[in-house]
């Protein structure tokens, strides 16, 4: 586009935000204009509605005065009808009427009819109920009058007689008052204002009262009326006006009085403004645009010179620009034409960059095509040499670990041994040594005049005349100087100096890159190395296993550990305990730990940090040297588990060695994983010592209790059978509760000794052919020569032919007894029914090991005794579990029954399952493949 036309733009850009902000201004003014009218119109509901309850209060104070008559208070009704008419023409503008009605709802006198005419009941019978429950005065909704069929307002006054209502004083309003009462407010004449009773029908209002009265208000002012106290809202009226309306609900009579104003009226003003606005709008909008065309005329002429002047600079000519009234068109002349003249000083600038950027670019490509840092560091001195035609060059890094200065590539030297005729410089060192300050401060050193500058011998001996010193930088850090020299004086040139700063930048870049990847190496290979350690020394529980491995794999990822060893500290003592070496004479090593005191490991141990020797030999707390013969440093870290010192970890060496920081910090990692692994073992032994005193004790205390219990039982069952003499029943009867009790004593060490015995994984299943009926045969003598329960009748069910199964005969015999005792003990009045079945395909419950084409045997015993509740049906096969497990149940036991019986079951691959009913039972069902 032309700049006239960018012209009419910025006038159109810069008038249209000015007309809209005005036009959103008018908004917000008729935004706060409608607000204000809003609480300005309940504000006047809200007057309106006191002037209300003024003239209800003054009418209701009358009534109680009234009531107060002498005449009344005796029962003289006839005069008392005088008063009513006095009181009636006192307040003749408001009242209609008065009326007595006695405490039945009977009016007793009504002033539009003579004294002792028939009367009729009062016809609001709700509002005196609740005037005479409530005891005070109450304002009635519009509704006809009993005896004129007029609709009014009624006020109904109580009177009271010793706490009791006697009479109710009413007085009979005509709405006209009420309409009064609005046009006395003043309201401007378009505005419409409406009172409606707690029914919301119409009571009075400014326009067309007749109409309207006692007509239900409109569907939205009575919804707001039952909703708010006080609302405004926008809606249509009843003549089909669009309103603003506001109210207000009177707390005393429960009135609401309703006001609204149409909204022509309200949006008048907002219209007529954005009507002036839009023309004053376009008017300046128009007056803009002509205005930029009158001088985007004068101005376009001297740009198209200027645009001209530019475009013979592109050429590389020199333009010439004629003077301009426009005092910037002028100053971008004269800047043209400098621009021209830098132009031609840039151009040849540009050459030498191109030369010192070609020089960069080498280096780069020597860092990227070597394949090591050292050939790194040779390649970029060669580079450098060449940048400037140096004679010499001598690259020195500040070892981190030693603080020093050591030269690590050199070039052009006729007596190497002149790098290394000093001492190697601290990276400290100010004392004016030039490979010292430039490391110090971080800033190139020049040095034109070599053969009188102090603290340059060794280049003194090379004949240099001229040397610089460039830091090599990574970061904020120096890492070490590039030094080059001349056999020839020579003057260092800023633009040399920057590209050889450029150079040490990037060599410092090189050799950071290279101790990063170098380090990320090391790192690699120690989490590497931890790992398959921790997987050797975790995959045993063995202690004397874990050290022997811990050393052996020390030795293949330390190679400077010559020997190594593990001492634990024993908890009875507290001494330290030789358990473990490798590299050493292990007999002895162990007999000269044992008389150590107060040695290195010890010292470990107290101060729970790693200790480091260098010499061992001159160590004093090397007891016996000729156990240590050949080693010489020692590195001992702490095992420390839970904050607990296990013990100590010993590394030596066979050469003199400084342990940096790296080979500390893995020794005690590895120290770390070490003690986790020699905790779990130490854990493991005394766990396996502790089953092992279990099962010794639970095996003698089986014994000890079975073998007097086994004897009890003999001798009472003598006893029971008479074999030793006649007994009465009674003697009979404590017997068998004898007997009883010492089966189930036995019962008890049998459950315990057979869940030891399956927690201990000692039980295997047999494989042996069973025939069912044989099986359920023995099993119904044993019950038979057992006198159970006598209100328990036992039930068999199993078929006679010789069905045979593959199972483990003792242990299902053992399942099916354990079902029965518990159904036997469960159930004190009833049947215990035991039944076999031979089925064919999958069952209904628990059907995890049965397809469609499988054959199994299903067992069941089912008893009608106490059941069990459907909350617990999941854990009574859970060891030691009691359905009552209160101190005061009525069933003992120690819950192992069914926890034998699940384990047996699984055992032998087959299920169990339970259905039971409090109060009506339980049915177990075992089931076997055939």
């Amino acid at each position: 586009m032309k700049l006239r036309s960018y012209l009419i733009l910025l006038v159109v850009g810069a008038v249209l935000p000015v007309v809209i902000f005005a036009g959103v201004m008018v908004y917000v003014s008729y935004q706060q204009q409608s607000e204000n009218l809003a609480q300005g119109m309940i504000d006047r509901a809200r007057a309106i509605s006191a002037a209300l309850d003024r003239e209800f209060l003054i009418s209701i104070q009358s009534l109680k005065v009234l009531a107060a008559s002498t005449h009344l208070d005796k029962g003289q009704l006839q005069e008392f009808y005088g008063d009513m008419k006095g009181a009636l023409a006192a307040h003749s503008r408001a009242w209609q009427n008065l009326t007595l009605v006695d405490a039945s709802g009977q009016q007793l006198i009504n002033l539009r009819r003579p004294f002792g005419s028939p009367l009729p009941r009062t016809g609001n019978p709700e509002a005196i109920e609740h005037v005479r429950q409530s005891k005070e005065a109450a304002i009635a909704n519009l509704s006809p009058g009993p005896v004129t069929g007029a609709p009014g307002i009624v006020v109904h006054v109580p009177v009271l007689k010793d706490g009791r209502v006697k009479y109710f004083l009413n007085v009979v309003f005509y709405p006209a008052p009420l309409t009064d009462l609005l046009l006395q407010q003043q309201l401007s004449s378009d505005w419409i204002a409406t009172i409606i009773d707690r029914n919301h029908i119409m009571v009075a209002r400014t326009r067309d009262v007749g109409k309207f009265l006692g007509k239900p208000a409109s569907s939205t002012f009575a919804a707001q009326a039952g909703q708010s106290r006080e609302a405004t809202w926008r809606e249509t009226t009843i003549e089909g006006t669009a309103v603003v309306a506001a109210l207000h609900r009177s707390d005393f009579t429960g009135w609401t009085v309703g006001v609204a104003i149409p909204m022509s009226l309200l949006e008048a003003p907002m219209k007529s403004s954005l009507i002036i606005l839009t023309a004053g709008g376009l008017l300046l909008l128009l007056t803009g645009i002509g205005l930029a065309f009158l001088f985007g005329s004068r101005i376009s002429r001297p740009i198209a010179a200027l645009s001209a002047a530019a475009t013979a600079l592109g050429k590389g000519e020199t333009p010439r620009c004629d003077a301009s009234p426009i005092v910037e068109v002028n100053h971008t002349a004269r800047a043209i034409e400098d621009a021209s003249v830098r132009r031609k000083q840039a151009e040849e600038a540009l050459t030498g960059r191109n030369m010192e950027l070609q020089a960069l670019q080498e280096v780069s490509q020597a860092i990227l095509m070597s394949p090591d840092v050292q050939t790194t560091m040779e390649k970029i001195l060669e580079n450098a040499v060449a940048l400037g035609s140096y004679d010499l060059g001598i690259i020195r890094l500040v070892d981190p670990n030693t603080a020093t200065i050591k030269p690590v590539a050199y070039r052009g030297y006729v007596n190497p041994e002149n790098i290394h005729s000093h001492p190697q410089l601290a990276a400290a060192d100010a004392t004016g040594r030039l490979t010292a300050r430039v490391v110090t401060f971080r800033e190139p050193r020049i040095e034109e005049d070599v053969p009188n500058c102090e603290g340059l011998r060794t280049w003194k001996k090379e004949g240099v005349q001229s040397a610089i010193v460039i830091p090599v930088r990574a970061g904020e850090e120096v890492l070490g100087v590039l030094q080059l020299g001349a056999r020839s004086p020579r003057k260092f040139t800023p633009d040399a100096v920057r590209l050889l700063m450029a150079v040490g930048d990037q060599l410092g870049i090189a050799i950071q890159k290279s101790r990063a990847n170098e380090e990320t190496k090391r790192h690699l290979e120690r989490i590497r190395a931890l790992h398959e350690i921790d997987l050797a020394i975790t995959s045993t529980l063995e202690l004397q296993t874990i050290l022997n491995v811990l050393l052996e794999k020390i030795e293949v990822f330390l190679p400077i550990a010559a020997s190594s060893t593990v001492r634990l500290l024993r908890p009875d003592s507290g001494e330290l305990e030789s358990l473990a070496c490798r590299g050493l004479d292990e007999k002895a090593w162990r007999s000269q730990a044992r008389t150590t005191l107060g040695g290195r490991a010890e010292k470990v141990v107290q101060t729970r940090a790693p200790v480091v020797v260098a010499d061992i030999q001159r160590d004093t707390r090397t007891y016996n040297p000729a156990v240590f013969r050949g080693l010489v440093s020692y590195l001992g870290v702490p095992l420390i588990v839970h904050d607990t010192v296990l013990g100590v970890l010993s590394l030596y060496t066979r050469k003199e060695h400084e342990f940096t920081r790296e080979e500390s910090e893995f020794l005690v990692t590895l120290a770390g994983q070490a003690a986790i692994a020699i905790h779990n073992a130490q854990l493991y032994e005394e766990m396996v010592r502790a089953n092992k005193v279990k099962d010794e004790f639970l095996s003698v205390m089986s014994h000890e209790l079975r073998t007097p219990l086994s004897v009890i039982m003999g001798y009472t069952g003598m006893l029971r059978d008479g074999m030793l003499g006649e007994i009465n029943p009674k003697q009979e009867e404590a017997l068998q509760k004898v007997l009883g009790r010492a089966g189930d004593q036995l019962n008890m060490v049998n459950e315990i000794m057979q869940t030891t015995q399956l927690e201990s994984r000692s039980v295997t299943a047999g494989r042996e052919p069973v025939i069912l009926s044989g099986l359920m045969e023995q099993l119904r003598a044993d019950y038979q020569l057992r006198s159970g329960k006598p209100a328990v009748k036992l039930v068999w069910d199993y078929p006679a032919g010789p069905i045979e199964i593959t199972t483990d005969s003792a242990k299902l015999k053992q399942i099916l007894q354990n079902l029965v005792n518990n159904a036997l003990k469960f159930t004190d009045d009833g049947t215990v029914t035991i039944s076999a079945r031979v089925r064919e395909g999958v069952s209904d419950h628990n059907t995890q090991h049965l397809t469609p084409d499988s054959r199994f045997v299903e067992l069941k015993v089912s008893d009608t005794g106490i059941g069990i509740p459907p909350e617990k049906l999941q854990q009574i096969f859970d060891k030691f579990y009691q359905v009552d497990s209160s101190e005061t149940r009525l069933y003992g036991g120690v819950g192992l029954g069914l926890y034998i019986v699940k384990h047996f079951t699984d055992l032998l691959g087959g299920t169990v399952s339970v259905e039971s009913e409090p109060g009506k039972g339980s049915t177990f069902v075992v089931r076997l493949l055939l």
